[in-house]
C-alpha cells in the first residue's frame, strides 16, 4: 500500500488513504481518471478502480505508455492520476514526463509510491535521485505528504 503502518498498539490508522480520497473525489468530478503501471494494488489505486472501473486504465508494466496515455487524456480535458513507484516514474518514464507532460504544462498528476530509500525491495526499486530528477523538470510541483491525513487532503487540492 501507499503508506505502511508503524502505529503503536491502539493507535488509529487509515488504510489506503490515496485510493479512498481519489474515489471520493471522482464521485464529484467526472473528469478524474486513474491509470496504473500494473501496480494498482500497491499504490492504492485498486480502491478507485473498484469504485469507478469505467475510468480506470491498467497500462501494464510500461511506464512510458502510462505517462503518454496520461498526457493524451489531459489534452482531452481529463485530469489523470498516473500511479507507479517513484523509481519507475523518474527513470523509466523520464523523457515521456519531460517532453509530453512537463514541457507542455499538462494537468497530469503523477502519484508515486516508495520514494527514495523507503523499500527493502533492493536497488531496482530504490529511487535515490527521484526528487532531484523531478525538481529539474519545468512546470512540475512536488507534494510530499507526511501521513495518511495529508494524503487525503492533498488529493482534492492537487486536482483543483
Amino acid at each position: 500500500a501507499m503508506i505502511a503502518s508503524i502505529a503503536s498498539e491502539g493507535q488509529a490508522t487509515r488504510s489506503a488513504p490515496f485510493g479512498h480520497a481519489l474515489a471520493a473525489l471522482a464521485e464529484q468530478r467526472q473528469d478524474i481518471v486513474g491509470l496504473s503501471a500494473d501496480l494498482s494494488k500497491y499504490t492504492d489505486l485498486h480502491i478507485f478502480a473498484k469504485a469507478h472501473p469505467e475510468r480506470f486504465y491498467q497500462m501494464g508494466m510500461a511506464e512510458q505508455l502510462l505517462m503518454s496515455a496520461a498526457a493524451g487524456m489531459a489534452r482531452e480535458g481529463f485530469v489523470p492520476f498516473a500511479t507507479t513507484y517513484a523509481v519507475f516514474a523518474s527513470r523509466r518514464a523520464y523523457d515521456f514526463i519531460c517532453m509530453a507532460i512537463a514541457e507542455d504544462n499538462l494537468n497530469v498528476k503523477i502519484v508515486c509510491g516508495l520514494p527514495g530509500l523507503t523499500t527493502g525491495y533492493g536497488p531496482s526499486h530504490q529511487a535515490t535521485d527521484d526528487l532531484a530528477i523531478f525538481r529539474a523538470m519545468p512546470n512540475l510541483m512536488i507534494v510530499d505528504p507526511c501521513d495518511a491525513l495529508e494524503i487525503e487532503q492533498a488529493v482534492p487540492a492537487i486536482a483543483a
